[in-house]
């Protein structure tokens, strides 16, 4: 496992040391810093992602939703009169679409996607 603390400390040293090669060395090493940051970075969204699906998945499987996905519906316990639309009675957010059905139905129209549902 690359240590990043002394990665971090060997490119300040190099820098402060001056030559140009120097230099360059220290730049390439921030480089390859920021690209382990940013993997880290995907793999931290891929492992919430995956914990939102298994969630999904797990809703799905306790029966209410164990239909084809066949578009916009409700999130669970979500009682909207149009599917993922807030109803009239909820002040501002009446008529704008409700975040959490968004998340539901993406969530449902990929799993939709990768099981080979109609969607």
């Amino acid at each position: 496992m690359i240590d990043q603390d002394k990665m971090r400390a060997l490119a300040r040293g190099l820098r402060a040391a001056g030559p140009l090669a120097c230099r360059e060395a220290a730049d390439a090493i921030d480089l390859l810093l920021a690209e382990l940051e940013a993997a880290a970075a995907d793999k931290r969204d891929a492992l919430a992602f995956r914990d939102l699906m298994a969630k999904v998945i797990r809703e799905i499987n306790h029966g209410e939703y164990n239909h084809p996905y066949r578009g916009i519906e409700n999130a669970p316990m979500h009682g909207h009169e149009v599917p993922g639309i807030w109803d009239s009675d909820n002040g501002a957010k009446a008529g704008t679409p409700c975040a959490w059905c968004a998340t539901w139905n993406a969530a449902r129209a990929a799993l939709a996607q990768r099981q080979g549902e109609g969607s």
